[in-house]
């Protein structure tokens, strides 16, 4: 008879019941095989008493054996089998040293202290002896075996998982499928990335057991913690357990860390030292078995990588951030969440419309208006959803109660998906913070809270701070709590873009005094830029955003700007710029904005009238409203022949722009004398060679032309000619306008050879002025085809017509009139050639 001692060294002690003794005798032969020793009651207990032979394993796994147990129904009924399977876990509660394999080799569920246990289910290959034998080898060495260990894998069943109760599936979930892929290539793909802590994994090395993060970074509202939520849920079934930190304060992070140590090791919730024990957790599942499913932590609302620094595990488990902290990328993978697409916020606010089925298009359309309004912000979407739903609103009525729904807690309306904070809440606690951080966050935030969302150059906002650093630290303050976020513009500038609820939260953070401070720093600094520009002839997308900020901050002025006369200054300037543009629809209501304040301001007859009526009265010509303009035009050369007196240059433009009118409307005899008087004025006031008396002589001797009397009109235009090029030089556009003049009326009276050097002198100027591809270069081209074309000369003529119309229609809209005229030319001309 053997001694105890013969067994001291054992690998394996394999426990199973009287029931199940031949498959225990099938896997002690499989072991012993594959050179590993066992102690097994069939062959070694012989007559020792039973009680003593157990108590010699125990001795055994205290020496290093390790117990194999094979789990049938029978097993988890009979006592010794318990006591047997329970001894290595004393102090192991979750198996962590692998000190106990299961075998399962019945059709059972694990049960008691066995149910959290991993094992390997043998019951699939039972019948097949080659894939019994690879299961086992690779269950009891994955190390060794590593072939074995792969197919053992397949077999291989977590035990119950603990799963956090915040882990639960999201209701509504939408629109997120990009992210959620982008979560499960971060963790699962076979990129190698820095961890938290620790070193990177070397490349293509197995990831099963490295510790994995990713941080799901955006503004507030984004939906961030309901796409770690939705990810923990779909993907639950991959991890031995799932687990929710709230990271916020470390208070809490100890907290949520300790309730799960408590969850795999009984009485770590009374350790005195929270820290200690949260620590004893983490190392708990870095010593995960490199054969075990990963945990997933999910650190809810991380603050800085600071916060965490030290408590998140080193191994064995993926981890999930959710944070505002936008700079992540050297430490974890970074998986941006912004605002739902266009086509997702309608999608999802349509999902839960009244009245979708009985006026789908009206209510679509509304949606989308509400989507925008909105910023397409998930929260916010999310609780105008519910809200409208339980108040039985369509969605143009929900628009009217936006700003009071930003307060509302989530919570109170039934639907809404699962957010902690209000709107207002969620912006108003990172403000706070940001400010605490760095004060000049707060300057930056209430100014940028006036202007446009979107591309907001940096260099417009550095004269309101001290000097550029300080702004610097502004905008990376905010930029960390995800307030602003930075980019750069076309044109290489740096700039910052911010949501607009965002910039409703930072407007009411002020209080009224701070409102109206940061108002008028908003308009001073968009017009001190607006008055350093050169304009193209052209908007570039660039330039459209930068006037946009000018348009945000004027549409506050009238509610809480006490300098108005600021504010009417630079609606006067994105006025003229947008009627530059043809962008009447724009132009025209601040137009009448600027008049109604400068009226209410400085009175009804004051000079700054005149000139918005002026302004408004040129816009309304230019769209056809010639019968609105005439009154407006009166009104404004009344109020300055009243204000400087009859003789004053202003009263000279007032009566050009109401000749010009008069004779849009064929009032040719009425036009006339206005002409004249003005053009005396200026000579009289500037002298007779000022370019104002040659923008006068040429407007003279259009009209002279237009009435047919062009021996008289023609000396005006060579007078206005000589003017220009002894005040302007030879070169400058204005001189080719007295040429392109000229050389019209030449045309007209068929002394074409005499039009013909001019109009080529035209192309040339405006070539070398405006470039080869500017439309007034392609008007001249036109005119010079024309001419050509009176002469019999079409070959000549026919590449500079589709010169002309090429560069039309790559700089002008398809129905331009230019477009159109310039078609109809070529049109014509093809036809003369027979084609």
């Amino acid at each position: 008879m053997k001694n105890p001692q013969d067994y001291a060294y054992c690998d394996f002690f394999i426990s199973r019941t009287g029931a199940d003794k031949d498959a225990a005798l099938v896997v002690d032969k499989i072991l012993r095989g594959a050179g590993y020793t066992t102690f097994i009651q069939d062959r070694d207990f012989g007559a020792t008493a039973f009680t003593e032979r157990m108590d010699e394993s125990v001795r055994m796994v205290e020496a290093g054996a390790r117990i194999v147990a094979l789990l049938s129904h029978t097993y988890q009924t009979k006592p010794h089998c318990e006591i047997e399977a329970r001894y290595p876990l004393i102090d192991d509660p979750s198996n962590i040293r692998q000190r106990l394999v299961v075998l399962r080799i019945e059709d059972c569920a694990p049960m008691g202290f066995l149910k959290p246990i991993p094992y390997v289910d043998l019951v699939p290959v039972l019948h097949d002896a080659d894939a019994f034998r690879r299961a086992i080898i690779g269950a009891v060495d994955p190390e060794k075996h590593k072939p074995e260990a792969a197919f053992s894998a397949l077999y291989r069943r977590s035990g119950q998982q603990i799963i956090h109760p915040e882990v639960r599936e999201v209701p509504g979930f939408t629109a997120r499928e990009a992210e959620l892929a982008a979560i499960e290539s971060a963790l699962w793909g076979g990129a190698a990335r820095v961890a938290i802590t620790g070193a990177p994994l070397s490349a293509g090395a197995p990831r099963k057991n490295n510790r994995t993060s990713v941080a799901l970074s955006g503004l507030g509202g984004v939906g961030k913690s309901v796409l770690a939520q939705q990810y923990a849920w779909v993907q639950r079934e991959r991890y031995k357990g799932v687990w929710w930190v709230r990271a916020e304060t470390r208070e809490t992070l100890l907290d949520d860390l300790v309730a799960l140590g408590a969850r795999l090791m009984p009485g770590l919730a009374e350790h005195p030292d929270r820290g200690a024990a949260a620590a004893t957790l983490l190392d708990h599942i870095a010593q995960s078995p490199v054969a075990e499913k990963p945990w997933l932590l999910v650190y809810d609302n991380v603050e800085t990588p600071e916060a965490i620094h030290g408590l998140t595990p080193a191994n064995g488990a993926h981890v999930v951030l959710t944070t505002r902290f936008p700079d992540w990328d050297a430490l974890v993978a970074e998986v941006p969440v912004g605002v739902f697409a266009s086509e997702a916020a309608l999608a999802f606010l349509m999902a839960r419309a009244r009245t979708a089925t009985a006026r789908p298009a009206e209510t679509r359309a509304e949606a989308a208006a509400l989507a925008e309004d909105l910023g397409r912000l998930p929260l916010a979407l999310a609780v105008a959803r519910a809200h409208a739903w339980s108040m039985s609103w369509s969605f143009a009525q929900y628009r009217r109660h936006v700003a009071a729904a930003l307060e509302l807690q989530p919570g109170q309306l039934r639907g809404a998906v699962n957010y902690k904070r209000s709107i207002a809440e969620t912006f108003r606690l990172a403000l706070e913070r940001a400010i605490f951080e760095v004060p000049a966050a707060a300057t930056l935030a209430g100014v940028v809270s006036f202007l446009g969302p979107d591309a907001i150059p940096v260099s417009m906002l550095v004269s309101i701070f001290s000097d550029e650093l300080e702004v610097a630290d502004a905008i990376v303050a905010l930029a960390e709590a995800s307030l602003v976020q930075r980019e750069v513009m076309p044109d290489g500038q740096a700039a910052i873009s911010v949501h607009r609820l965002v910039q409703v939260s930072m407007r009411n953070y002020l209080d009224v005094n701070e409102q109206e401070k940061y108002l008028n720093s908003a308009i001073a600094l968009v017009t001190a830029a607006i008055e350093k520009v050169e304009f193209e002839d052209r908007a570039s997308k660039a330039e459209l955003l930068f006037l946009s900020h000018g348009l945000s901050a004027f549409s506050f002025a009238s509610e809480t700007a006490e300098q108005l006369q600021s504010a009417t200054k630079l609606a006067s300037k994105l006025s003229a710029r947008f009627f530059q543009l043809e962008m009447f629809d724009i132009a025209e209501p601040l137009m009448r904005r600027s008049l109604a304040i400068d009226e209410s301001s400085v009175g009804p007859d004051h000079p700054n009238v005149a000139i918005h009526l002026n302004n408004l009265a040129s816009l309304l010509q230019a769209t056809g409203r010639l019968d609105a303009a005439e009154p407006l035009m009166r009104r404004s050369l009344a109020i300055d022949e009243s204000s400087y007196g009859p003789d004053h240059p202003n009263v000279a433009i007032r009566l050009n722009n109401l000749a010009f009118l008069l004779q849009a409307t064929n009032r040719l005899p009425e036009a006339e004398p206005l002409m004249r008087r003005a053009l005396a004025i200026d000579e009289a006031s500037l002298g007779p060679d000022h370019p104002n008396v040659a923008i006068r002589l040429n407007n003279l001797a259009q009209l002279l032309q237009a009435t047919h009397r062009l021996a008289e009109a023609e000396p005006l235009m060579r007078r206005a000619l000589a003017i220009d090029e002894a005040s302007l030089g030879p070169d400058h556009p204005d001189v080719a306008r007295d040429l392109n003049n000229l050389a019209t009326l030449l045309h007209a009276t068929n002394r074409l050879p005499e039009a013909e050097p001019l109009m080529r002198r035209v192309i040339a100027i405006f070539e070398t002025t405006f470039g080869p591809d500017h439309p007034n270069v392609a008007t001249s081209l036109n005119n010079l085809a024309g001419l050509l074309q009176a002469t019999n000369r079409l070959p000549e003529a026919e590449p500079l017509m589709r010169r002309a119309l090429s560069i039309l229609e790559v700089s002008l809209p398809d129905h331009h009139p230019w477009v159109v005229g310039a078609r109809a030319n070529l049109a014509a001309l093809l036809t003369q050639l027979g084609r």
